[in-house]
């Protein structure tokens, strides 16, 4: 599987909390394994308390949320996978920027994995590209994390920033490239 690690940075380069926020992206055959990383003063953000029963649910971005963006190459069409420390998920698809957004009803379910330490919070998951029809198909792909600080603010992380205000659904973001 080859693996591709990119480093994300917040928005204007001023990050409100000191991290280090990496994520390791792999494909091989109907997989696409994603990885992400944070280090720092862990302390200072706001992270979820593990769910009971994690699931999918919207409006993940509101709070600390890692997010993998996943694009064919050669169309507008696009899909969002949200991943919150919680465990909780979700995957939504796009017809072009941002237009035509709904839930990806073939992705049933997404595990997401995660391990904490004191300085570190790692979370994963493995998406399947076969059930939403992209195994065979090149790829582009942007990484982004939403980071919410212990006093309630968010600071906007990508591999790219490409506009006057953060957005990462801009498809210029979508800087990693992955062949079928």
């Amino acid at each position: 599987m080859k693996q591709q690690t990119v480093k994300l940075h917040p928005f204007g380069g001023q990050p409100i909390v000191e991290l280090d926020i990496t994520c390791t992206v792999g494909r091989k055959a109907h997989l696409l394994q994603v990885d992400f990383r944070l280090q720092g003063d862990l302390d200072s953000i706001a992270i979820p308390l593990p769910a009971v029963r994690p699931a999918r649910r919207d409006r993940l971005w509101e709070n600390t949320c890692l997010e993998c963006f996943v694009a064919l190459e050669a169309s507008p069409a696009y899909w969002e996978f949200n991943l919150s420390p919680s465990g909780d998920w979700n995957a939504y698809r796009f017809d072009d920027y941002r237009r035509g957004m709904r839930e990806e009803k073939a992705l049933p379910e997404l595990i997401v994995t995660l391990r904490r330490e004191p300085n570190l919070l790692s979370l994963g998951c493995r998406i399947s590209l076969e059930c939403l029809g992209l195994d065979r198909q090149n790829l582009a792909m942007g990484l982004a994390a939403v980071v919410r600080s212990g006093d309630g603010r968010n600071t906007c992380w990508a591999a790219v920033h490409t506009g006057p205000k953060p957005d990462f659904h801009r498809r210029e973001a979508f800087i990693l490239k992955s062949t079928s």
